[in-house]
């Protein structure tokens, strides 16, 4: 009985000698946990002193772009959990995993700027500020600004212009990356028709360009296109159609997208008929007559009838026969390009031009 005592009493005391060692090594690994600590400016690696070994660290919630979360005099990196109230506000925690390693660090990368911008409600326009947002991120972070597009309403974007749009604002958002990016709201691009002189025409003539001239504008300006006017000739206009007509031009403007379109150049071609001292008539030329339509006009062209003198007919073929014209039946129109070949006309100036070579074999 004795022996048998003795020997629990030698377990007891290994296991009490046991519990001892491992509360020392326990205290030991506990003074060598280390975790960021100080304040925000002056934060350093240092081992905790708590008599229980810390499980975590605790340190300020950082985002990108704006920076630390609350008040920067009084947030700090420390062992342990964070306080309740902290917790998820300003402080966030992290597990030890590494004693010697501190897990609660930040690596915050070099300041940026950014424009911001306010909306004008005199105007109706976001105007940039003066001065630049100060913009935070972390190491690797690209430098990236925002700003309102130039349809966003005055409630649409509260943004200090730092770091990339929100979910959800591509309508009244823009980004763009860099330093500073931000120093001009982005404009939708527009296209207008450009022009160019065709001398190969008879008088020569303004002739719609292939490929539309892109246009760049400024925020708030209306989108401009222009166009030279029917009777501009080779040195009255210039440009390439974009915005307002230039000074000195013989010239039109118009608003919106590619609104200086086709119809304000040439769109079809018409004959055109001259009077003929030999046939005493009228004469279909070989040369076509260049024709412009102003909006909502339709494509019309001209030919004198058997009637006409040739001081009553005077049209060069293009569009509808004058008032004065059709009261004395001297014109007659159709529709559609080169539509003006009068079969009553060409048979009486056939006709006429037989009779004249009739006369002169005689």
């Amino acid at each position: 009985f004795i022996q048998s005592n003795l020997r629990l009493y030698d377990t007891m005391l290994s296991l009490t000698l046991l519990i001892f060692v491992l509360e020392c090594i326990s205290q030991q690994y506990a003074e060598k946990v280390q975790c960021m600590q100080g304040i925000i400016l002056e934060v350093e690696a240092i081992e905790c002193k708590q008599e229980v070994a810390p499980t975590k660290c605790n340190f300020p919630i950082f985002k990108e772009y704006t920076g630390y979360e609350g008040d920067t005099d009084m947030l700090f990196y420390d062992c342990g959990p964070c306080k309740p109230a902290d917790l998820g506000v300003t402080c966030q925690e992290c597990d030890v995993t590494q004693p010697d390693t501190p897990c609660n660090v930040i690596n915050v990368g070099a300041d940026f700027q950014c424009y911001s911008y306010s909306y004008d409600t005199a105007t109706s326009l976001w105007v940039r500020g003066e001065e630049k947002s100060v913009c935070k991120r972390l190491q690797g972070t690209e430098a990236k600004c925002n700003s309102p597009t130039e349809d966003a309403a005055a409630s649409d974007w509260t943004s200090s212009g730092c770091g990339p749009c929100g979910e959800g604002e591509d309508s009244s958002c823009t980004t763009c990356e860099g330093d500073s990016c931000n120093s001009a709201i982005p404009t939708t691009p527009h296209s207008c028709f450009n022009y160019h002189w065709e001398d190969s025409v008879l008088g020569g003539r303004w002739e719609v360009k292939a490929e539309k001239s892109q246009c760049d504008r400024e925020a708030g300006q209306p989108v401009k296109c222009n166009s030279p006017k029917r009777e501009a000739g080779s040195g009255d206009w210039s440009g390439e159609g974009c915005g307002e007509c230039a000074e000195d031009t013989v010239c039109m403007a118009c608003s919106g997208d590619s609104c200086n379109s086709i119809q304000y150049a040439v769109l079809f071609e018409c004959y055109t008929w001259t009077f003929s001292e030999v046939t005493l008539g009228f004469m279909k030329e070989d040369f076509k007559t260049a024709c412009t339509l102003e909006p909502g006009e339709e494509r019309k062209c001209n030919s004198p009838t058997r009637a006409a003198s040739k001081d009553d007919y005077t049209s060069e073929g293009c569009g509808a026969c004058e008032a004065s014209e059709g009261e004395k039946v001297i014109c007659k129109e159709c529709e559609g390009e080169l539509c003006n070949v009068s079969s009553a006309q060409r048979t009486l100036v056939s006709l006429v031009s037989l009779l004249m070579l009739l006369v002169t074999a005689l």
